[in-house]
């Protein structure tokens, strides 16, 4: 009777690890997420840019790939679409930016100029 016992908690305590190690590779294994180069080649921290940005802002959401990074996507007078990531110490300029809005902001530059019909306001990312 002991080793039936025994035999049949033993059969149990397998399948359990066995599950336990199905969840835990689920969940480390996810088939979406970039990597770390991936992201950083498509998104740009505005401000720090190789590159003039002037253009026009597309869209903006919070990306929930991305750790919930705030991203804006600002269209530039080539037309092409530029993905923008920001940290928590920018979130003022991402509540503050509207779709429809224009961006500009000079190449290695640490700030960027917002305006619309109705405002205009100069972000400094350093000294916010």
């Amino acid at each position: 009777m002991k080793k039936i016992k025994r035999k049949i908690i033993r059969f149990y305590a397998i399948i359990f690890g066995i599950i336990i190690l199905v969840f835990v590779v689920l969940n480390l294994v996810d088939l979406d997420t970039e990597t770390l180069e991936e992201y950083y080649s498509t998104h740009y921290d505005l401000g720090w840019t190789n590159f003039n940005v002037y253009g026009i802002v597309e869209d903006k959401f919070i990306d929930k790939k991305a750790h919930n990074n705030p991203t804006i996507i600002i269209r530039d007078i080539s037309n092409k679409r530029l993905n923008f990531a920001f940290q928590t110490n920018d979130l003022d300029f991402y509540n503050y930016v509207h779709i429809g809005d224009s961006v500009m902001s000079s190449r290695r530059s640490c700030k960027a100029k917002v305006w619309n019909k109705f405002s205009s306001r100069e972000f400094d990312f350093i000294n916010e």
